[in-house]
């Protein structure tokens, strides 16, 4: 008897498709929602929602004074929020420096008694940014740096964004700050083969923006609001869209990093190929690949990029990932990252920086692969109803998994094979490039299918 599998289809790609947004606000409305709390500092302390202030001059909250005399001041936004069952939670927002000088209290902070008591994770550093600029930070680890404080996600968790100064908006003193989020991302190690060439406009949940800590080697702030990795269109092969790392302004040296998130386990032979175009970027030590095979606990550069030697125009790259994996003291683990990372401290498009297009990862998993092979067919390809499983030989219940995942390497669906012939149901598919993985005590194989 054929088991028919149903395939319910949900492509992640952008942040608001792939992520559980747990809190976001733009600030459109006039005043502040219930999650927020708002602290001016006496006297003449601001911090309030106001028009043309925001991202492309829409609301915005602006934090600062609105008269220089009193001194010293000290203002807080306090973002309430219930974390009590969430893990692995994300934080991002824009900011623009108004000519704030650094101080010790500028900053964020995090309480999970309700804002009783408060801990400092990250100092916000306005005297190396640039002035009347926003930015964004890569994504902020919430569940990290709490934990590196003490604290733990509770039902009564606050993300305080805190500035001091002297001075006056809008142009001598404070912050402006808009859309904050706070969100679980969906990220997904990728199965092989996989590619990308970033037409869809934003990054998918395999690639992940990340702060360069545990590999900048070289600037003392390395992570600034003008870093930039994200996908614009009109840069890539052919004018298409594609990655741009580097900096929006002139703030000083800063390093750009962008992980991608592999399946390795059991894999051999494999090859990652990818093209860049250098934009006048400087060779530098941090430009370079960094391998890590346990999440992102610790990293290992691998391979450095001469780009003082390639001109302006996109240049063929091929890694092989296993032997300098191997080279490195790493294994191909199901937690594999490969980080592209970029340091320079001028300015996009055409004084520095990078741009990265059509990224491949292939590999084999050699004679354990051979030995599955001869005993898994797939069919037909293309597909457009039905893909069809069958296994030959001595079939054990239980003991043969598969999943399918998209283009992009997204999962989009995964479970047991239940007897010697299965059927996947793909009528909900849309048409495209799918690729359907295979487990068994016996090894993995990988297979590319079109479904019409």
């Amino acid at each position: 008897m054929k088991v028919i599998l149903l395939v319910t289809v949900a492509l992640t790609m952008a942040f608001s498709a792939n992520s559980q947004i747990i809190f976001q606000d733009d600030f459109e409305g006039a005043t502040f929602s219930s999650n927020w709390v708002a602290n001016s500092g006496i006297p003449n302390g601001v911090v309030e929602i106001a028009y043309g202030i925001g991202v492309n001059d829409t609301r915005g909250v602006r934090i600062g004074k609105t008269a220089s005399s009193g001194g010293f001041v000290t203002n807080s936004l306090d973002l309430h929020l219930d974390l009590s069952a969430q893990t692995q939670v994300a934080l991002t927002f824009e900011i623009q420096d108004r000519n704030d000088q650094t101080h010790a209290d500028d900053g964020l902070y995090f309480s999970n008694n309700g804002g009783a008591s408060f801990s400092k994770v990250f100092s916000f550093q306005p005297t190396d940014w640039c002035n009347s600029t926003y930015g964004e930070f890569p994504p902020f680890d919430v569940d990290a740096l709490a934990a590196a404080s003490g604290l733990s996600l509770t039902s009564q968790f606050v993300i305080r964004f805190q500035q001091h100064g002297d001075n006056t908006l809008p142009s001598n003193d404070g912050f402006y700050i808009d859309d904050v989020k706070v969100y679980v991302p969906n990220l997904v190690y990728a199965v092989l083969p996989f590619c990308d060439d970033f037409e869809v406009p934003s990054l998918g949940s395999v690639w992940t923006r990340s702060f360069a800590d545990l590999t900048n080697t070289l600037a003392t702030v390395p992570t600034r609001p003008s870093n930039i990795v994200e996908i614009t269109g009109d840069i890539g092969v052919n004018g298409s869209r594609a990655v741009r790392m580097g900096k929006e302004c002139s703030d000083g040296p800063a390093t750009n990093a962008l992980d991608l998130h592999l399946d390795l386990l059991g894999l051999g032979q494999v090859t990652m190929t990818f093209k860049i175009q250098d934009r006048n970027d400087e060779t530098q030590a941090d430009d370079a690949l960094y391998f890590s095979d346990n999440g992102g606990v610790s990293f290992k550069k691998v391979f450095s990029f001469d780009f003082t030697n390639t001109s302006n125009v996109y240049t063929d790259y091929t890694i092989d990932i296993d032997n300098l994996a191997t080279a490195n003291n790493l294994t191909l683990s199901s937690t594999f990252i490969v980080r592209f990372q970029q340091h320079g401290n001028n300015t996009l498009p055409s004084n520095d920086g990078i741009y990265l297009d059509m990224v491949c990862v292939t590999g084999l998993t050699g004679t354990i692969e051979n030995q599955l092979d001869k005993r898994i067919g797939i069919y037909p390809n293309p597909t457009k109803d039905v893909l069809f499983i069958d296994y030959f030989g001595n079939f054990k219940p239980n003991s043969c998994r598969y999943q399918i995942c998209n283009s992009f390497g997204e999962l989009l669906i995964s479970g047991e094979i239940k007897s010697t012939s299965e059927q996947v149901d793909t009528s909900t598919f849309p048409g495209g490039v799918y690729f359907i993985e295979i487990r068994s005590e016996e090894g993995l194989i990988s297979r590319q299918f079109i479904n019409m």
